[in-house]
């Protein structure tokens, strides 16, 4: 089975999501470009007694769905772990240097990390849970 880039590391994810929302704000911009030259007749988003207040709200959810976007996007560097699945998605991306270690003592030290992370953020998860019990 042929890889697809989404599974290449390193590369991006959520890369459909990042595009989704600039093609969003592509198309307002393009439609005020559209504005400039042909007027309201051409234009889908302005028209022309738009008052600055209006066009600050026009351009609200158009910035949001670009934000939103730019928030899903990752970059997934070699030495980073990913994990992607229908329930969650986790990216951990390691900083610490393992300069001089075996590649099991690495691999146990990672281990290792990986596990106090999560016993420290306990607290974290127990957020998430309370989260999901409102949402029910």
């Amino acid at each position: 089975m042929t890889k697809t880039n989404k599974d290449k590391i390193p590369g991006f994810r959520n890369y459909n999501k990042w595009d989704k929302g600039f093609r969003k704000y592509r198309e307002y911009v393009s439609d005020s470009y559209k504005y400039i030259r042909l007027g309201e007749e051409g234009s889908k988003y302005h028209f022309d007694n738009e008052t600055p207040e209006e066009t600050r709200e026009n351009i609200a959810p158009f910035l949001a769905a670009l934000i939103a976007g730019a928030v899903a996007i990752q970059y997934v560097e070699e030495k980073d772990f990913y994990y992607n699945n229908e329930d969650m998605e986790i990216i951990i991306k390691f900083k610490k240097t393992y300069s001089g270690m075996k590649k099991d003592e690495i691999t146990f030290s990672l281990m290792k990390d990986v596990i106090l992370l999560l016993e420290k953020e306990e607290q974290q998860l127990i957020r998430i849970a309370n989260a999901y019990d409102q949402k029910e």
